[in-house]
Order: C-alpha cells, then sequence, then structure tokens
C-alpha cells in the first residue's frame, strides 16, 4: 500500500487507532529506521511523517524506502 500526503500534517485515519497506537512517535514524527521501517517489521515510512514538509528530503526518503522495500521481497 502507498499513501500519498501533501505535506500538511500527518494523516493516521487509513491505519486505523490501534496501529497507530503501536507505532513509535516522538513529537508528532513516525520515527523508523535507517531504511525507512517502523517498529512494525512490515511498515515502511517516509517523508512528511518522518522528517516534515521538506520535498527534496521526501523524494530521497522515499528512494531509500523503496530500495529497502525491494531488498525486503
Amino acid at each position: 500500500m502507498v499513501v500519498e500526503a501533501i505535506g500538511q500534517m500527518a494523516d493516521t485515519d487509513l491505519l486505523g487507532e490501534a496501529l497507530t497506537e503501536q507505532l513509535e512517535w516522538q513529537r508528532g514524527r513516525l520515527q523508523v529506521d535507517a531504511a525507512g521501517c517502523t517498529s512494525e517489521a512490515w511498515l515502511w515510512a517516509a517523508g512528511d511523517m518522518v522528517r516534515g514538509p521538506d520535498v527534496v528530503t521526501a523524494v530521497a526518503d522515499g528512494h531509500r524506502v523503496a530500495a529497502s522495500i525491494h531488498a525486503a521481497l
């Protein structure tokens, strides 16, 4: 699943309340490892939700996370 965002604020409705509460958050940002994986091994995240509204960083994160997902498959 790919969730598109536009740089406003994290919309966690799609994740559901239970999963949102299970994930690790710090100051409103989703915590991920160096590969972009969240505390749930099957869920990766990048961009606004992780680092804030910066398009250059979001694109770089997207490339890094895509490579990580590809390697996991």
